[in-house]
């Protein structure tokens, strides 16, 4: 998948959500939503960097753990958004 997009999406939960974490704390299978890394509300600001960053849409159906839970998943969502564009 598309290296600089996970990396993109790394940084910016490491700068948000994770602050003073060093970037090995972060694997592209931890489990962001699941966990509670990411709450709710903060979910929503983080899609709209997905989408503002990325050019992309994310339907509501898509917004959560089911889709949204890992780096791996987050990477997945965004090429599918790309493709469907």
């Amino acid at each position: 998948m598309d290296q600089p997009v996970r990396e993109t999406l790394r940084a910016y939960v490491l700068e948000h959500f994770l602050p003073g974490e060093s970037a090995n704390s972060l694997e592209d299978s931890t489990r962001l939503i699941s966990s509670g890394i990411i709450a709710s509300i903060a979910l929503v600001e983080f899609v709209g960097f997905i989408e503002d960053t990325f050019g992309v849409a994310i339907p509501e159906q898509d917004i959560g753990a089911a889709r949204m839970d890992t780096i791996d998943q987050l990477a997945a969502l965004v090429a599918s958004k790309r493709v469907d564009a």
